[in-house]
Order: structure tokens, then sequence, then C-alpha cells
């Protein structure tokens, strides 16, 4: 029986010894091959207690990606070793990190997407100039880039733009548009909600030309030859009395002008390519107004571009006359023309 408890004995003190020899700690990183800081330990269940306790008693486990080792779990708690990028593996973390400690860069805070404009569900847009814009803040401050998907149903118009806004083209009346954006960092990306917002029914343009634009632009030649002369209704270097004024409703404008074809005096004429224009958005006098020439074609003369309602715009015409022109009281048609913005005329 003495020797059974003796054999009994040996063995409990062989399989201690055993046991607590075969429980290493883990190894630190020689100093000349630790490349950089691990990242830092991210609650996942357990608490930052037990993983930071880990770090400060033996150093961080580290690894490269092509040794990584693979997911585990432990019930319903499951989680990554620990890694650093670029890091010879060491030895592994103890199983509790192991199992409930993960990098940040796995808890990456992904950007977020707010304040659309046009707002959600936002009626009566117009059919040109409508801009979508949006914010986005990231916690983490990362770089960020943008999808945006528009459309009535929904297709990407744009992919890793950084900008915030995006302009849309020319849209159709009395139609409902969604749009979407998705917003992305180095780590993930967030999918925005989906807007949407309907056009006006329809739109409506007119043209009102003053009395002087209206009737025709003069010249009285009586001496020959001249060049540059002032239309009758150019007033030198004050306001001019040619003007036309834009009305819209549900779209922004384009502006085009042509005449009617050459200048006419009873049974004489004046090729119309010896007559130009000036013109200004802002300024009757038209102050160092550049000169154009006029042609019969509207789309040789684009005068303004995506303009609002109530947009005037204000012209001074010139000829010059050739010697051996007849005299007399020259005139001819100039015609404006708005169109929804990016429409031809």
């Amino acid at each position: 029986m003495k020797k059974l408890y003796v054999g009994i004995i040996a063995f409990v003190i062989i399989l201690i010894l055993y046991f607590f020899g075969s429980q290493q700690e883990p190894q630190l990183a020689p100093e000349e091959i630790f490349c950089g800081d691990c990242t830092d330990w991210e609650e996942v269940g357990c608490g930052r207690g037990t993983c930071g306790a880990h770090e400060m008693t033996y150093g961080r486990t580290c690894d490269i990606p092509e040794i990584r080792d693979p997911p585990v779990s432990d019930g319903d708690k499951t989680g990554l070793p620990l890694l650093s990028p670029g890091i010879p593996k060491l030895s592994p973390a103890p199983t509790q990190c192991m199992i409930n400690c993960i990098p940040n860069t796995i808890c990456n805070i992904l950007p977020v997407i707010s304040n659309p404009n046009p707002i959600d569900g936002a009626i009566d847009q117009p059919i040109t100039g409508v801009v979508l814009s949006w914010d986005a803040v990231d916690d983490d401050e990362d770089s960020i880039v943008y999808d945006v998907y528009f459309g009535e149903s929904l297709v990407l118009v744009s992919s890793d733009q950084t900008e915030t806004t995006y302009v849309l083209g020319g849209l159709s009346p009395g139609t409902t548009y969604l749009w979407q954006i998705v917003a992305k960092d180095s780590f993930g990306e967030f999918t925005g909600e989906v807007w949407s917002f309907s056009t006006l029914d329809a739109f409506s343009i007119s043209v009102s030309l003053s009395n002087a634009m209206a009737t025709g632009i003069a010249w009285d030649i009586s001496e020959l030859p001249v060049t540059d002369q002032d239309a009758g209704g150019n007033n030198g270097v004050g306001i001019t009395d040619y003007n036309a004024q834009i009305d819209a409703t549900g779209t922004n404008v384009d502006i085009y002008v042509r005449a009617n074809g050459n200048l006419i005096s009873g049974g004489n004429s004046i090729l119309l390519n010896n007559e130009e224009f000036s013109y200004s958005l802002i300024d009757g006098s038209i102050p160092g107004g550049v000169k154009y020439p006029l042609t019969t074609n509207y789309l040789d003369n684009l005068i303004g571009e995506n303009l609002p309602s109530g947009t005037n715009v204000y012209f001074k015409f010139f000829l010059t006359v050739p010697g051996g022109q007849s005299p007399g009281l020259y005139s001819n048609l100039v015609d404006v023309k708005a169109v929804p913005h990016g429409d031809l005329p």
C-alpha cells in the first residue's frame, strides 16, 4: 500500500511539473524586429481589462496577414487575435484575448451621411439647375470618397469623387427621382438612405423685349463710310434701350440671340456681317463690352447658361458701312430665345 501511495504521489508530481513546464509566457519581440506599435485593444464583450493586463505584463502579440490565425469562437463570443501589420508572429495571446479582443481596423467607425439637399421628399423642384449636396462626418478623420447613385431607379452616376456635391443635368417634368450616397474610407463603406425629390409638373419660359428691341435695331446712315456706328438706341455710354427680360417657372434657362437677316433701307441693304453686338447681364451701360458678330443662327450666339428667372440681358449694336453704300435708315430685327438649361434652341 505504501508503494502505491508513493507511486500516486510521484505521478501527481510528474503531472504538475509537466503542466507548469508546458505553460510558456508569450515571447516579446526583440527590439530589432519590432517595427511599430500594435493597434489599441478594443472591447468585444469581455471589456478591456483582461487583454490590457496581458499587454502590460507580456507585451503585444502581433503577426502578418500571411500567417494570421483564423477567427476563433467561444459560444457567442467571436473575434480575432490582435494583429499589427508587418510584424512577424511571435507567440499567441492568451485564449481569452484571442476570443474577446480585435484590432482597431476591424472596429473602424464608418462615415455618416446626413443633410441631403434637396431634402428628402422635396416637391416642385426645377427641371434644370438642381445640385445634389450632403454632409459627411468620419469620427476617425479618415479620408472619404463617395459613390453617387441617381435616377428614376438608382444608377451609379459618379464613383470615388471627393466632392460632397453633384450637378444634375436636365430633368423631366412631373417625375420622382431617387438618390443615394455611399461614403467610403480606407476600412469600409457606409450606405446612406435612399432619398427622393420630384420635379414640377410643367415649366414655362417667356421673353419680354423692350420696345426698341421689338421694333428693330436702326441706324440713320447719312455719311459714308462709317465704322462701329452706334445703333440709335445704344445711347452712347449711357443705359441702352435694347434689353430683354427672361421669366421662367420650373427651370433655369440658356439664352440665345440671332438676327432675321441683312439690314434693309427701302430697296437697299447692308450685309449682316457688317453688324456686331455687345451685351451684359448686369449693367445696362455695358462698359467695355466685347463685340461679337451677329448671325442668323441661334447656335452661333449663346448669351448665357443656367440663368434664373428674372434675368435681364442688355444689348448694344454697332454697324460698319463701306464706302459707296447708299445713305438711309437701315434696320433689322433681332430675336432673343430662352430654352431650358441644356436644351438647344
